[in-house]
């Protein structure tokens, strides 16, 4: 029997109406691999900003896997390093401080040669007159040398039995010491201080002597180049001066005398200052054999002042003094101030040097006090009844009230040797000594027929 003829094929319409899958299940039916062909085109598609964050991220897990390599290997070139430094220091360190040490010690020998430098120049007179006298003498009177120690921190010279003289006309007074101490620094060489231990003796030109103690008792050099002083500054605390019978001793709190030269140019004339200076006194008693009429307190004692003018090249004080006077040289006080019970006194002025070279000066001032200052120097013999009598009258006549209290203001002025306010004297003042002229002038050989004028020439007579 025969078998029927095959189907014929849909057309290409009908197909297309079916829809496509169908056709592609049965595609997918005949071909297993057809799935596999196609999935990526059935799969959405990825936009290029998705794309680009992937690549981001990938060089970023990229980046950091090479940033941790570049961490630990900079950390290891710093570890290198900083063991490199430390042996580097530890290497330094002893040769900066044997630098150190080396510096330190140079600057130690050098201020000690400086102090040894002052103590034996003062011994062989280069800071003294030529009528001064100072020496040191060991125990068995030989000439004493100068011991230096105190290294590290301290430069300490000690010299032993150190002893001054003033000449005659300064007072003819003389100072002992057991031992004279000077002390320095190796980084401020430019001040040495000294200081007096053990008993300390002053002997006046009478042969009277008082044994002097203080808590604080120095003199402070400041020196300038070459070592030579520029400044000086005597001071004490707590300075007893005993008698040595026993009686009553004089007290003085605190005591300062001070003096420096100032910066001088080319240039100076007599209104420009060289010299400037100062005294303060406070709380100083007075045993009654030594306290003068006015009272045995003084409570306050205050002077500053400076020189104007240069001093004048000469071989002596005199000579330099009558230089300065002669180009109009005067000394201006700028602070006077005295609290001497019951007396009160202010006073500022200008003092110069007469022919004499006595002093000349004249003063504003202001004082409380006057009158029973006045009672005091007259029941001490130091005024006159006259004078007395004259201040009395003149002095009350001029005086003011401020706050209850007589005050005077009125001129001072210094003199012909005497202390003057107004019109009244008021004591007579000591005179000043000077030494002579450093250049003595030769007599010549005089004859019969020569003579000598009041000036010193000689004329021959013919």
């Amino acid at each position: 029997m025969a078998k029927p003829p095959p189907k014929a094929s849909a057309s290409p319409k009908a197909a297309a109406g079916k829809g496509s899958p169908p056709s592609s299940k049965a595609a997918g039916k005949g071909r297993p691999d057809s799935d596999a062909l196609h999935a990526p085109l059935e799969m959405k598609s990825r936009t290029h900003e998705e794309m680009a964050q992937d690549a981001k991220r990938t060089s970023r897990g990229k980046g950091q896997g090479n940033g941790a390599k570049e961490a630990k290997a900079h950390l290891e070139r710093r570890q290198k390093m900083s063991r490199t430094k430390q042996l580097a220091v530890l290497m330094t360190l002893p040769l900066m401080v044997l630098g150190v040490l080396g510096i330190y010690t140079v600057l130690w020998f050098n201020a000690a040669h400086t102090v040894r430098n002052i103590a034996h120049e003062a011994l062989a007179g280069e800071y003294s007159d030529k009528d001064w006298s100072l020496g040191a003498k060991t125990a068995s009177g030989e000439d004493a040398e100068v011991s230096i120690s105190g290294f590290p921190l301290k430069i300490i010279g000690t010299l032993p039995g150190v002893a001054i003289k003033a000449p005659e006309r300064w007072g003819g007074w003389s100072l002992s010491s057991a031992t004279l101490r000077l002390e320095g620094k190796a980084w401020g060489r430019n001040e040495v201080r000294i200081h007096p231990q053990g008993k300390t003796t002053l002997t006046l030109a009478s042969g009277r002597s008082f044994d002097l103690t203080a808590t604080d008792l120095s003199l402070l050099l400041g020196l300038g180049r070459g070592d030579t002083v520029n400044t000086l500054t005597l001071s004490a605390k707590d300075l007893t001066i005993q008698p040595p019978s026993g009686a009553a001793p004089a007290v003085i709190a605190s005591f300062e005398l001070a003096g420096s030269a100032l910066p001088v140019s080319g240039q100076a004339d007599s209104h420009t200052p060289t010299y400037e200076g100062s005294l303060t006194v406070r709380d100083a008693s007075l045993p009654p054999d030594m306290a003068p009429p006015i009272g045995p307190s003084i409570r306050s004692l205050e002077i500053q002042g400076r020189l104007l003018g240069l001093l004048g090249n000469g071989p002596s004080l005199r000579e330099k003094m009558n230089k300065w006077r002669d180009d109009g040289g005067v000394a201006e006080l700028d602070r006077l101030y005295l609290n001497w019970s019951p007396l009160q006194l202010a006073a500022t002025g200008t003092i110069a040097r007469d022919d004499h070279l006595q002093p000349v000066g004249a003063l504003s001032s202001q004082m409380q006090g006057y009158l029973e200052a006045a009672d005091g120097l007259y029941k001490g013999k130091l005024m006159r009844a006259r004078d007395l009598t004259l201040s009395r009258v003149v002095l009350n006549s001029m005086a003011e009230m401020k706050d209850g209290v007589p005050t005077l203001t009125t001129p001072m002025s210094v003199q012909n040797g005497q202390l003057l306010l107004g019109p009244v004297t008021v004591t007579e003042l000591p005179t000043l000594s000077w030494p002579p002229s450093a250049e003595g002038r030769e007599l010549p050989t005089l004859r019969p027929n020569y003579q000598v004028d009041r000036w010193g020439n000689v004329s021959r007579q013919d």
